[in-house]
């Protein structure tokens, strides 16, 4: 048994993933907070509400009795995502859900010791709570969590809203936020007329910076559940007036303006419903899923589908169309994935790289390759080896060959190096380590789909 470093500062608990099952060990330090967490009527109220992960228990073995208070096994989540994988329009969702449960813990006498945006994921079209040893007892007293809340939820989101998505990203180099004045220095005039901002984050950093203590904490010495709830219901009606949709549109409307014809898209989405009518889906992985049109048909014939695309307007109208019709096994992801998030945090290990957390049983990767070996000028066989390592048994591919107007277009303004990007070479690479299963030509158009089966 070997605990995951993403729980190594908990002195509650840790967790042991096994046999791709995940189990929370809960130290007897922690039994006091568990049984009123469970007694009072909190954990079911929020698992109804969908804001906590719901979790069943393990029996304890006899050699873990004397050691181990409980051990609790959370719902499988297939995909845990992380801040920096998130759209505003998530970051936004996570910081309000955060304020949420604080605000209806109080009233169960509880609050959270925590406030990282790492102990947050979505899962079903929900963002969810997944750390279950977050809760601490509440005594009139400052919020605990006050400071990490202002550098890793409320001041990121500001950056993000005042400045742009791309701030999300940063959340690699630092995952335990931002210093105050770093914020302070990074936002725009025009959130000084802000009042959350101004007090939590402006004034909160000058005040730290001139010796006056760490933080406002000193100044919390006896909050009560009224001012708390107060003070949380301010920073809640702040963020949900927040409109950070805001964002320049590249991909979002390619399917409108960039097709060559829409008989080209009609046979494409004929092929690949087909496709999935007929192969077995579990997971289906969604490289450059763009707003999702084909994320959106895998769904209706796999149980978890992961749509990964580098455009955040393009998942912001994803999770929008994914939000409207009710679709709940759809998970979203930000991601460049010739750069995709690496292992962070301490020993590299604190929070899994995207490539570790990604596997499916079947990988669309459409309209995709020119853009990697073209654009990215990743060689073919890289680009072979990836989705090698992704995918347990299928790979749908489309070739874009270089008489498309596309790849005409990509090559009109550069040198053109790219003797090997031809569909004889591309087959003979990805022949190294997938056997070709079918073909199909796509009406319109001279793009091929190829469907492979991993070696």
């Amino acid at each position: 048994m070997i605990p995951q470093a993403i729980s190594y500062k908990d002195k509650s608990g840790f967790v042991v993933l096994e046999n791709q099952s995940v189990y929370r060990y809960v130290l007897p330090v922690y039994a006091r907070q568990y049984h009123h967490l469970m007694r009072t009527g909190l954990y079911a109220d929020l698992v109804a509400k969908d804001l906590l992960i719901p979790h069943t228990t393990r029996e304890l073995a006899e050699h873990e009795k004397p050691v181990y208070f409980q051990v609790l096994v959370p719902a499988f989540i297939p995909m845990v995502s992380f801040p920096y994988e998130w759209t505003p329009g998530q970051w936004k969702q996570v910081v309000l859900t955060a304020l949420e449960i604080n605000l209806i813990s109080i009233r169960h006498g509880m609050i959270l010791k925590d406030a990282t945006p790492f102990n947050f994921t979505f899962h079903q079209g929900k963002c969810l709570l997944i750390d279950t040893l977050s809760f601490d007892f509440y005594h009139n007293g400052p919020w605990i969590a006050y400071r990490q809340f202002c550098e890793s939820m409320f001041g990121p989101l500001s950056l993000i809203y005042y400045n742009s998505a791309e701030w999300a990203k940063l959340m690699m180099a630092s995952v335990n936020g931002w210093d105050l004045s770093f914020i302070h220095h990074n936002l725009p005039l025009r959130s000084y007329f802000n009042l959350n901002v101004l007090l939590h984050i402006h004034w909160h950093s000058s005040y730290s910076n001139k010796g006056r203590g760490r933080d406002l904490q000193s100044k919390q010495a006896s909050l009560s559940e009224q001012k708390l709830t107060a003070l949380w219901s301010m920073f809640y009606k702040t963020v949900k007036g927040w409109n950070i949709s805001r964002m320049a549109k590249h991909w979002s409307d390619y399917y409108e303006t960039d097709i060559e014809s829409s008989e080209y898209l009609d046979h494409k989405t004929v092929i690949i419903t087909q496709l999935f009518s007929e192969i077995p889906c579990d997971t289906v992985i969604d490289l450059g899923a763009n707003n999702g049109k084909f994320s959106l048909i895998a769904a209706a014939y796999s149980k978890n589908v992961i749509a990964i695309e580098s455009d955040y307007a393009c998942v912001e109208q994803c999770r929008a169309t994914i939000e409207r019709k009710g679709i709940t096994n759809i998970t979203t992801i930000v991601a460049d994935i010739t750069q995709p998030a690496p292992g962070v945090g301490w020993n590299n290990a604190e929070r899994m790289s995207l490539l570790q957390r990604l596997r499916g049983n079947v990988v669309l990767a459409l309209a995709l390759i020119h853009h990697l070996c073209i654009s990215k000028n990743i060689p073919m066989e890289f680009a072979a080896g990836l989705f090698h390592a992704v995918t347990e048994k299928y790979l749908v591919i489309e070739f874009v060959p270089r008489s498309d107007p596309k790849v005409k277009q990509m090559l009109a303004n550069r040198e053109d190096v790219f003797d090997d990007y031809n569909e004889a070479d591309f087959v003979r690479k990805f022949s190294e380590l997938f056997y070709l299963e079918r073909t199909y030509t796509i009406n319109s158009s001279s793009r091929k789909l190829f469907v492979w089966i991993r070696k």
